[in-house]
């Protein structure tokens, strides 16, 4: 699952870094769990958590079966 997460990302990443952002997979759990580093400008953004979840965790759950929820560290 790790793999699929990954590739996911990938195609996440150019878009991100376009405005001096970007992300890294930490971890991916037995329950679906994904950890991700937000690097750049992503870490002093306000609008981060909502990157994370309407564009990142929306992403990986309707492509992944199995992942249920994604986790910014």
């Amino acid at each position: 699952m790790t793999d699929k997460v990954s590739a996911v990302i990938e195609r996440i990443r150019p878009l991100l870094q376009k405005e001096g952002k970007d992300l890294r997979l930490v971890d991916v759990n037995d329950q679906g769990i994904v950890l991700v580093r937000l690097e750049g400008d992503c870490k002093k953004c306000p609008v981060s958590a909502a990157t994370l979840k309407l564009v990142v965790e929306n992403l990986l759950t309707k492509e992944i079966e199995g992942i249920n929820k994604v986790i910014g560290i």
